[in-house]
């Protein structure tokens, strides 16, 4: 979350969506952003599990079938995405 501000395009995207976030175990969330960054914290079942961990097993070509699900796994092999 506290990188948000950093993303591509990131002020584009505050425009457009609200961030959905869930934290991971034991991390606590804080909405430190400016205020066109709006976030909804969902509680539920937190995974520790990272986009950043998705994108190298991909570019590993290691499969993400088990990490997302089956429509974005999908994209991901269509369109290449991160290799």
């Amino acid at each position: 979350v506290p990188t948000l501000p950093k993303w591509r395009e990131a002020d584009n995207l505050a425009k457009l969506v609200e961030f959905l976030v869930v934290p991971r175990p034991g991390e606590a969330v804080e909405n430190n952003l400016p205020a066109q960054f709006r976030l909804k914290i969902l509680r539920g079942f937190p995974l520790a599990l990272s986009s950043s961990r998705i994108r190298e097993r991909v570019k590993a070509a290691l499969p993400v079938e088990n990490l997302v699900p089956p429509a974005v796994a999908e994209a991901i092999r269509n369109n290449r995405l991160y290799v």
